[in-house]
């Protein structure tokens, strides 16, 4: 049974296709809106001014299965198990277009996180075993098979496997807990979206109706709600 104190996912999440500051933590107004709507338009000039392209810092990548997407493959638990974990730690969504051009290196990422793999495609595998050996830690939530277009199992040697319960809610703090380590792990299950972009601080409180106190850097910040955060001194 999924946690009363789970957030509920948005009813559509897009992953990134390139590395960017928020990962999936878009400006309140771009959640379920239009660009053309007037209700929307001033949130989004309040905020535009922060997509500058460059990244948030964090060492946590979580994967977007691609082979099985195109295979058909339902990919809403990735899309809901991912939502949950942005709770506790940024991340960036790595699809397999980005792996094959060599985004996954462990000089970049300490670790990765996987939802669904049950189908991938062979080079894939292939990356994230060179990953794994290279020092890089694999997180596969679920004891799911994970085999290549061929039908061929692969072996996945070295990985950590966490539990997972029915929801896409069970078992994230257990991965979370696997990322504590990593740069851009927050760790606290208070609905805020933390990222950081060099001395810059963002703070996303993701509740609709109620504000949120949190500590960042020590000191005591409320944040209201469906709102961004940013320090003073960047």
């Amino acid at each position: 049974m999924a946690s009363p104190n789970a957030p509920s996912p948005p009813p559509r999440w897009t992953p990134r296709h390139s590395p960017s500051e928020f990962s999936t933590t878009p400006p309140p107004a771009l959640h379920n809106s239009s660009p053309t709507n007037s209700n929307s338009t001033p949130d989004i000039q309040k905020y535009v001014h922060l997509f500058t392209g460059k990244q948030a810092e964090t060492q946590i990548a979580v994967y977007c299965p691609t082979t099985l997407y195109r295979l058909g493959g339902n990919l809403q638990l990735t899309i809901d198990s991912s939502y949950h974990l942005r709770d506790f730690c940024n991340f960036d969504v790595l699809d397999e277009l980005l792996i094959t051009d060599g985004a996954l290196t462990p000089d970049r990422y300490k670790a990765l996180v996987i939802f669904q793999a049950e189908i991938v495609d062979q080079p894939i595998l292939d990356r994230v075993d060179a990953f794994r050996k290279a020092g890089g830690r694999v997180i596969v939530a679920g004891d799911f098979s994970i085999a290549n277009v061929e039908g061929a199992a692969w072996p996945a040697e070295g990985i950590k496997r966490t539990p997972r319960g029915k929801s896409a809610w069970d078992g994230i703090p257990e991965v979370a807990k696997q990322l504590a380590d990593c740069q851009g792990y927050d760790g606290h299950h208070d609905g805020v979206w933390l990222s950081r972009r060099g001395k810059q601080v963002f703070a996303f409180n993701t509740s609709t109706d109620k504000p949120v106190d949190v500590k960042i850097d020590g000191h005591p910040q409320p944040i209201p709600p469906r709102t961004i955060y940013i320090n003073d001194n960047p």
